[in-house]
């Protein structure tokens, strides 16, 4: 998308091809709907419903399984592409791991004195 003072332009991610025009009103886009730019915009769509699309899909409805296991799952989707094709950030950075707490000279002589909490 290119946004422009009062107008948005969309653009097929792969060809750059022009597929439709959004005007602003207030603070929205509204998308221009013309016959050619309507066509556009649907087959733009529907080109996205691909195998690949439909692994990252079940990958997040299940919980952020791994993709070995949607291999074994749902081996249709995995006809022409492998589970080593696909990272997720997500999953990745759920994995890391933090350097724990120093340990702490501060001790109180009585319970509940002093109280940390991670907000």
């Amino acid at each position: 998308m290119i946004f422009w003072h009062n107008l948005c332009v969309f653009k097929d991610i792969q060809t750059q091809k022009t597929i439709g025009y959004g005007t602003r009103r207030g603070n929205l886009y509204y998308l221009e709907l013309t016959s050619a730019s309507s066509h556009q915009l649907t087959q733009a769509l529907s080109a996205n419903k691909s195998a690949d699309s439909e692994v990252w899909l079940w990958h997040k409805r299940l919980g952020h399984s791994s993709f070995g296991y949607l291999k074994k799952l749902l081996p249709k989707l995995f006809i022409k592409l492998s589970n080593l094709d696909f990272k997720c950030e997500v999953c990745e950075l759920a994995k890391s791991h933090r350097v724990p707490f120093q340990i702490s000279i501060n001790k109180s002589p009585t319970l509940f004195m002093v109280i940390h909490s991670d907000v």
